[in-house]
Order: structure tokens, then sequence, then C-alpha cells
């Protein structure tokens, strides 16, 4: 009902600050806001009168394209104090995305990896993709799993990475059900950023994250199981999630259906000689006399 509002809209959805949006649609829906009818489109109608044609056509064009953004819809929430704790969250952690991290300027590789992993993970498309990262013990999963965090989390919504699945999940497993609710409770936790939160069963995961676009890394997985717990299926998630598996296991990928996987394979003579260099010399070449 506001042009000024309109305005601004028109505003933010340049985006030539590269600024982030996030879109909460309150007692609206979507559609209706993209396609501006029902209650919304009437009022909108209003608003139009009198307003030149190129006005209109950019109040549009913004309307539509804000729409398009998966975000918070308050019709899926019972409670909206708990939508409210849900949007602090996820703006707080896109903060701290925004801190540069120098966690990997030292390594060795990464940006051949990321430019080989571009074929599979495909950021453009909207489709929900499992990925999988298999090699050998202590090729370097992890740290290209931690690395492909570090580099594309902050584009989505919500993002987890869960370390070392293999380590926290007992063996031999008398109690199926209690260890994948334990992993979903320490995935939903790292996921919203709220500690210790308890689950009282396993439809709670994909109810949460269906609607919500994420990255979620799952560390040295050797069960069918954990997988199960974690990311049963594509439509766990909403549209444009990424769920990133390492495992040293390639059957156990092809029993859950992955067929986006990326081999990790040894170094270059290159890139295994800086590698040593790094250790051994604190730098990318040997020094001089060696």
């Amino acid at each position: 009902s506001s042009s000024w509002c309109l305005d601004e809209l028109v505003e933010i959805m340049k985006k030539e600050s590269g600024q982030t949006v996030i879109t909460i649609f309150y007692e609206v829906d979507p559609t209706d806001v993209k396609k501006q009818k029902g209650d919304f489109g009437k009022v909108f109608k209003k608003t139009c009168k009198g307003k030149e044609k190129e006005k209109i056509k950019s109040w549009r064009k913004a309307l539509e394209d804000v729409a398009t953004i998966a975000g918070y819809h308050s019709s899926n929430w019972v409670d909206e104090a708990v939508m409210i704790e849900n949007i602090a969250a996820e703006i707080s952690n896109k903060l701290n995305h925004l801190t540069p991290s120098r966690d990997f300027d030292c390594l060795i590789g990464m940006e051949a990896h990321m430019k080989r992993m571009e074929q599979y993970l495909r950021l453009d498309l909207d489709e929900v993709r499992m990925i999988g990262i298999w090699g050998l013990p202590g090729i370097g999963k992890t740290t290209i799993a931690r690395f492909l965090f570090n580099q594309v989390s902050s584009r989505f919504q919500d993002s987890a990475l869960i370390e070392d699945i293999k380590g926290s999940y007992p063996k031999p497993c008398f109690d199926e059900y209690n260890a994948k609710l334990q992993l979903q409770n320490k995935m939903l936790s790292k996921m919203i950023n709220q500690k210790d939160i308890m689950i009282p069963h396993l439809g709670v995961a994909q109810e949460r994250l269906r609607n919500r676009k994420v990255l979620l890394v799952l560390d040295d997985v050797d069960r069918l199981a954990q997988l199960e717990a974690l990311a049963k299926n594509v439509h766990w998630f909403g549209p444009g999630s990424r769920i990133i598996i390492t495992t040293e296991d390639r059957r156990l990928l092809n029993a859950h259906g992955i067929n986006h996987i990326y081999k990790v394979g040894f170094p270059s003579n290159d890139e295994a000689l800086q590698m040593f260099c790094m250790y051994a010399f604190d730098q990318k070449s040997p020094k001089d006399g060696f």
C-alpha cells in the first residue's frame, strides 16, 4: 500500500552494494506477491492508480524477483517467537561468514580442486544435489570439504559441517534409532546455531529443512545408516541445497544413489614438492642449498 516502500524494494533488489536479501513473508503468500493477486493484489492495484507505467513496471519486477527468494513464511510456523529466533540465528551466521578466514592460506592445490568440483556442485542450479568426495585415507578429502564449506557456505540460508561422523557413531550399534536421533540433534544444532537442541523423533529434521536452501557437509561417513539419518533423500531439503559427503567407501555412495562423485587423486609432483617444503621450510620452495 506504500509507494515509498515499493520504491525502497526496487532499490534493495538492485543488489548493487552486494547485500544479502532475506525474505520474510508475513501473513502473505509468496505466490500472491509474485503475481500480485489476492488481497495483496487488490491493495497493490490501488497503489498503482495514477502512477507512471515505468514506475509500476519496476514495482512488479521487484515483487516478482523478491518472491522467488526462498525465505520464511509465517504460515509455516506455529510459534512466531521460534521463527524470530531462527531469523536472528541466520543473520548472525551470515555475519560470521562475512569475516574472511585465513585458515586456508597455506594450503596447496585447493583452487585446482575447487575448479574440478564446479561441474559437480553447479551452484547455478535450483535442484538439490548430493555430492560425494571419495578417495584413499589421508588423501585430503576432509581438507577439501572444509575449504569448500568456507568458500560457499555464505550462499546458503543454513549450513553445517559435521566432522568425523564415523567416530561419533557407535560400533557395533545396538540402538540404531537413538544413534540416528543423536546425529540429527547434532546436525540441527549446528544448522540453526542453537546449542543442545533436542528433537523428539526422526521426522523433525526433514520438516525443519525442506523449505530451506542448505549446505550440509558430512565428513568421514562409513555406514549407510548415517546417511539415512542425516540426508535420506533430496526431498528433505529446499531448492538449491547441496549435501557433500566424504568417504573412503565408494560403494556406500552408490548404494545411496549418489551419482556426482569427485575422486580425490594424488597431488602432482609440483604440488607434492610445495607441500613438503611448507612443512620443512615454512615456504613453498626449498631454501638455498637444498
